[in-house]
Formats: structure tokens, sequence, C-alpha cells
């Protein structure tokens, strides 16, 4: 239904990258996420579809959870689409799926709240006693696959990479950020 609309013109998605695509949403299972040109055509064509969807389905869309979100928009002009819509105008970045939209993923510091994800995880094991075995097995389990899936759909810098590697490799030969001794 969604397709056919952008098909027809009825809803202007954005377009991305230097080919150019076209996206109009991202869905998984029952989150949707709409991505369209400023227009206040959009904006009555996202009320229109909301309403069609509820009656199709069933189902109630809970427009108190939902948020608007700008970019390259005055405040003024999205508190009116907010009110067109009935829902809320949040701020950029914002998670979906645990990945932050709004941002680059170019800046060092777009990526700081993994490391920090990381070094959380390892204050947690720094006091404890843990073999070497033990230690590589927690780096390849559980530390490796924090910035995994972020690095499945982004490029991370290279000092990024270098500095979890770091820490990693602290870790496994030091025990912790506080410098212990091998179990």
């Amino acid at each position: 239904m969604k397709e056919n609309a952008v098909n027809r013109d009825f809803f202007i998605p954005v377009e991305v990258g230097r080919e150019k695509i076209c996206i109009s949403h991202l869905q998984f299972v029952d989150d949707i996420v709409f991505l369209g040109k400023v227009e206040v055509s959009n904006i009555v064509f996202l009320k229109r579809f909301l309403v069609l969807l509820e009656l199709v389905s069933g189902l109630k869309i809970n427009l108190g959870k939902s948020s608007i979100y700008r970019q390259n928009v005055d405040e003024q002009s999205l508190s009116s689409y907010a009110n067109i819509l009935g829902c809320n105008m949040g701020t950029l970045p914002f998670k979906y799926m645990g990945v932050r939209i709004g941002n680059s993923h170019r800046k060092i510091s777009d990526w700081d709240y993994v490391v920090r994800k990381v070094r959380n995880r390892l204050r947690k094991w720094e006091n404890l006693k843990i073999s070497i075995g033990g230690r590589l097995v927690l780096i390849n389990s559980i530390l490796s696959s924090i910035p995994d899936y972020l690095l499945s759909i982004f490029k991370a810098p290279k000092n990024i990479l270098r500095e979890i590697a770091g820490l990693q490799k602290h870790f496994l030969w030091g025990g912790g950020e506080c410098d212990s001794k091998i179990a």
C-alpha cells in the first residue's frame, strides 16, 4: 500500500546517497519510520494513511507514543505538522532498533556511546579474577558483539576501531581499566 502511494506520487520519499536511492519507510514488526520530503501534502497523506491503516488492520495507532523529527525544517513548521498528525515533536538523534538515527556516524564523537558501552562492561569485570581463557571468551562473545550491529550498518572511524581493540587487549592482558594483573 505504501509503495503504491510512492509510485503514484501521493507521498514523496527522501533520496539518499550518491545514487539518490528513494527511501519512504523503515519497518520492523510493529514499528515504522516514515521518511519523506517536507511538504504539507506528505503530512496530510501520512494522516490519511494512518487512519486507513487503523480501519483496515483493526489496530489502534498510539500517536501519543509517536513523534515527528526534523532536519532542515523550522520548529514552527514542525509544530504545525505535529498538530496535523496528532503526535509529539522529537529531537535528533533518536534511537531506532538500537541505532542512533540522525548522526552521520563519520565523526568520532558519534561513536562515543559505543566505546562507553564497552568501557562500562569492562568496569563490571575488572575486579574479578578471571583466567586468560575466560577473558578471551568474554571478549569474543560479549565485548566484540557490542559494536557488531552498528558496524554492520556503518563504517567506523579507524580511531574508534583502534580504541575498542585496545580496550579488549588491555582487558585480555591486564584485566580492566585499573591495571590489575593476570589471574
